[in-house]
């Protein structure tokens, strides 16, 4: 278990999630060499590549390259030079990935669901997305002011999206078929 000193229970459940789901999108994209990579941020598959500094479809991690691994590294700079950031801001890994898991939480409750853990289901759910996204960015031009109404509908899009990826416990949910995070 990933315990973390200094966060609460929840917290520390939250983190706990985000493994258990990380783990079993890294499993199921190595097994079936998809050529893709979760997110260090959300644990979804939304990944080309690692560190290249691409932003994340569903909580809008940009890549640096940080993980497990260097991710109090990270904090700890944040903390002893106050305004040192990232390209993430003053975000650290940990606060993302409790401020997603929050989100996809509350609008799977919103819908009496559960967040979406069925790996096809998510990658079909991510692909349709990212045709949306697609056609609404071919409506922007390179000198498009943020009032354009596509940026609107950009935004709307990814908020969508986070929706999207919860799944109703009405039927036809079949708890047997739904992986387990704990």
């Amino acid at each position: 278990m990933h315990l973390q000193t200094g966060l609460s229970e929840d917290d520390n459940r939250l983190i706990a999630a985000f493994h258990a789901k990380r783990k079993l999108f890294d499993d199921y994209i190595r097994v079936r060499a998809l050529g893709l990579f979760t997110c260090p941020g959300c644990g979804y598959p939304t990944l080309h590549r690692r560190g290249d500094f691409s932003i994340c479809e569903v909580c809008f991690w940009e890549d640096d390259g940080e993980d497990d691994e260097t991710t109090s590294v990270v904090a700890d700079a944040l903390t002893a030079f106050g305004g040192v950031s990232g390209p993430n801001g003053q975000l650290t890994l940990t606060q993302n990935r409790l401020n997603i898991g929050r989100q996809l939480e509350e609008n799977a409750a919103a819908t009496h669901g559960v967040p979406d853990l069925e790996p096809a289901s998510v990658l079909k759910t991510l692909d349709v997305f990212k045709t949306k996204r697609e056609k609404i960015e071919e409506k922007l031009s390179p000198d498009a002011q943020i009032t354009d109404p596509a940026w609107q509908e950009l935004k709307n899009l990814r908020e969508d999206l986070k929706r999207a990826l919860a799944v109703s416990t009405h039927f036809p949910y079949d708890p047997s078929t739904t992986p387990k995070l704990f």
